[in-house]
């Protein structure tokens, strides 16, 4: 997935036709139940993961270390319909095949077996602030709506966005969706490492 982050700010009520990107805060239509935390939410990330260390000889050297290798083994995405509010109005959000990245509400993290690990992400109605890019179309209401089209179609929270536009990403926003990840891989880490010691 390519990220376009130079994608400038639009006011919900100066919406038109195509890609478009706008900041606010979510208000649900109906919620679901979050495969983990059993929290009440908009939609989720959930992720199963396996991790294994395994031997490594080093070339020319005696010396054996570790390298610890990482594979997803599930990733299930679910969103229902919901609104964005901005101080100018609100705009329905078709949220099939949206993706969701967010920091603040990696809510639980749970081992299961000795080395699989499964995660959830939550989309929450709360006082936070969310940026989404998704492609605005006119619904037979003669209303906008966001949804996804061929372009990118994506939510994420504040932290994420700033991130990816500081300058020390400026030279990977051509591998956005990868530099997302990593981002979030690192918060795992840290988040892991912390539990761990």
């Amino acid at each position: 997935m390519n990220l376009d982050l130079n994608l400038n700010f639009s006011t919900i009520s100066n919406v038109s036709n195509g890609l478009v990107k706008l900041k606010g805060k979510l208000k649900a239509i109906e919620l679901i139940e979050s495969p983990i935390s059993k929290k009440r939410c908009i939609g989720y990330n959930y992720t199963e993961s396996y991790s294994h260390a395994r031997k490594k000889n080093h070339f020319g050297n005696d010396s054996i270390s570790r390298e610890r290798k990482t594979k997803i083994t599930k990733l299930e995405i679910k969103c229902n319909n919901f609104y964005l509010e901005d101080d100018t109005g609100r705009i329905k959000i078709i949220a099939k095949d949206i993706n969701i990245f967010s920091i603040k509400n990696q809510s639980s993290i749970e081992p299961f077996f000795q080395n699989t690990m499964k995660s959830e992400t939550l989309l929450l109605e709360d006082e936070n602030e969310y940026v989404i890019v998704g492609t605005a179309v006119m619904n037979k209401k003669g209303e906008f709506v966001i949804k996804k089209k061929k372009e990118e179609f994506y939510i994420s929270d504040l932290i994420i966005h700033r991130l990816l536009n500081h300058k020390l990403f400026k030279p990977f926003q051509k591998y956005g969706g990868i530099v997302i990840l990593i981002i979030i891989c690192l918060v795992y880490f840290i988040f892991f490492h912390h539990l761990s010691s």
